[in-house]
C-alpha cells in the first residue's frame, strides 16, 4: 500500500516524469494521519463517549451542541505529546526500472530506527454564554498531523526520506438549547494544510551516487462544518451524536529535482505545482 500523501504529492506538475524514469521502490508504507488527542480530559477517559461530555471547551470539537449547557464563560487549552517507538526492517526490498533493464534489484541500505518524531499537539477553545442556552464558542485543533523521518541513506529512500503533513483547524460555533431536553450546535471550520515530501532518486551513471532529490511543498487554506445534536432525557443522562465533514486541499507550491546526474541531469529543475489532496475525513470520536 502505497502512502496516500505520497500518491498525491506525485500528481504535482513535473513528478510524472521523474517517476517514469527513476526506479520503482517495492516498499509498503502505512498512512496515518489523524490526531484523537484533542482533550486531555478525553485522553484520561480514552475518547469514551465525547460526544456527550462536555466538561470543558474542548467539547466544541467533538459536538459543539454540548456548548448550549455552559452558564458562564469557560476557556480551556492543552498541549499533548505524542511519542512512539517503532523499526522500519528490510526485509528483501527491490527497484527496477529503466536503470536496471527491467529486473529487479536490491535497494541497499540500514534500517530506519523510529522515523516517526515526537510530536506536540496544541488545543484551545473558549464557550461564551449570549443568554440561558445560547453560546456561541471558539476553537483551534491541530487534526491531522505526521512527521517521519528517515535516513537519507535508509533501504526505503526512493520512496520517502522524509515526510511531513501539518493542519490547523479554526471553528467558529454557536450551541442552542431548543428545549430542556435537546440541543443542537453548528460549526464553520477554516483549515489550514500544508505537506512536505522529500524521498532520494538514483543516478543511472555507472558508480553514481545516490545524491539526487526530490522536495514537494504545498500548503492551503480549505473551508467545511459540522453540527451535534445532544439529548438530556434525565440530569444524569446525556446522549450525543457529531458530524463533521471533510475536508479538500488543494495544496499550491514548489517541486525540486536536483543531484542527479547524466542522462539525466535534464530533468534537475524547480517549478511550482498544485495538487489535490483528498479529502480528510473527521477523526473518530465516541
Amino acid at each position: 500500500m502505497q502512502s496516500p500523501l505520497k500518491s498525491l504529492l506525485n500528481t504535482l506538475s513535473g513528478a510524472a516524469l521523474a517517476a517514469a524514469l527513476v526506479l520503482t521502490p517495492s516498499i509498503a508504507q502505512a498512512a496515518g494521519f489523524a490526531v484523537a488527542e484533542q482533550s486531555v480530559r478525553g485522553l484520561g477517559r480514552a475518547f469514551s463517549a465525547e460526544t456527550s461530555f462536555g466538561d470543558d471547551a474542548s467539547s466544541l470539537w467533538f459536538n459543539p451542541a454540548l456548548s448550549a449547557y455552559h452558564d458562564a464563560p469557560i476557556v480551556t487549552g492543552s498541549v499533548a505529546g505524542i511519542f512512539s517507538n517503532g523499526e522500519l526492517t528490510d526485509r528483501g526490498t527491490t527497484i527496477f526500472g529503466p536503470g536496471t533493464g527491467g529486473a529487479r534489484v536490491p535497494t541497499g541500505g540500514p534500517d530506519s530506527t523510529e522515523p516517526l518524531d515526537p510530536a506536540a499537539v496544541p488545543q484551545f477553545g473558549v464557550i461564551y454564554p449570549v443568554r440561558p442556552g445560547l453560546a456561541l464558542g471558539l476553537s483551534v485543533n491541530a487534526p491531522f498531523g505526521l512527521v517521519v523521518d528517515h535516513p537519507r541513506d535508509f533501504f526505503g529512500r526512493f520512496d520517502s526520506t522524509r515526510t511531513e503533513l501539518t493542519t490547523i483547524n479554526t471553528q467558529a460555533s454557536v450551541g442552542w438549547a431548543i428545549s430542556p431536553a435537546w440541543a443542537v450546535g453548528v460549526g464553520v471550520n477554516a483549515q489550514y494544510g500544508e505537506a512536505v515530501l522529500e524521498s532520494a532518486l538514483p543516478n543511472f551513471a555507472p558508480g553514481a551516487p545516490d545524491g539526487a532529490a526530490l522536495t514537494i511543498k504545498g500548503d492551503d487554506w480549505s473551508y467545511g462544518w459540522n453540527a451535534g445534536v445532544a439529548w438530556r432525557p434525565h440530569t444524569r443522562v446525556r446522549l450525543g451524536a457529531h458530524y463533521r465533514s471533510a475536508i479538500a486541499h488543494d495544496l499550491e507550491g514548489r517541486l525540486r529535482i536536483s543531484g542527479l546526474e547524466p542522462p539525466l541531469e535534464a530533468i534537475n529543475d524547480e517549478r511550482a505545482g498544485t495538487a489535490g489532496l483528498k479529502r480528510l475525513p473527521s477523526p473518530p470520536s465516541a
